[in-house]
């Protein structure tokens, strides 16, 4: 049932009051301080914290994403982070929530800097080694993104799984 009505869902835009988020104050202004263990689990104090890196320390949740960290910090980057836990809520519709791993914001060909790139990362072998849980909160994430950029977001969503190189990720989503 719930794989039939993956077909079926949709997303829309709902108009609301737009308040402190994990890395901003009610402002808007981004915060000084980040709980760490909403960023990730692990902290490598050996690894040089990349220049483009959000963060001053280099944390993660798996190898795969120590791997994403590190070999993101290339021309195309402007910025990119760990997004922190719960803060991005992509409603299921079986469900609950599912927030994404990292946000990126990429130059254009253009020179223009208004790409957003949203990475789930996932530290399998092959899209079929995923549960079927997980393949569907992937494909809801991937509608929900859809959805922004149907209504003007300039938004790509991709999922990483453990042969994924960012780079080619990136240089493929750049076209």
């Amino acid at each position: 049932m719930e794989q039939e009505f993956l077909n079926r869902f949709s997303y829309t835009q709902v108009r609301g009051v737009v308040g402190a988020t994990a890395l901003t104050d009610e402002a808007g202004e981004p915060l000084e301080d980040i709980v760490q263990g909403n960023i990730g689990v692990y902290k490598d104090a050996t690894s040089k914290v990349p220049d483009k890196f959000l963060y001053d320390v280099f944390v993660f949740d798996s190898p795969k994403e120590k791997e994403t960290i590190r070999d993101s910090d290339v021309d195309q980057v402007v910025v990119y982070g760990k997004i922190p836990r719960r803060s991005i809520k992509v409603p299921l519709y079986f469900g609950g929530t599912t927030s994404p791993d990292f946000m990126y914001v990429l130059k254009k060909g253009d020179g223009q800097m208004a790409l957003n790139f949203i990475i789930e990362t996932k530290d399998v072998e092959k899209k079929t080694d995923l549960r079927q849980s997980e393949q569907m909160r992937i494909a809801a994430a991937k509608k929900f993104f859809e959805s922004m950029e149907e209504s003007g977001v300039d938004v790509a969503f991709r999922a990483q799984l453990k042969n994924d190189d960012i780079v080619s990720m990136i240089k493929q989503v750049l076209g």
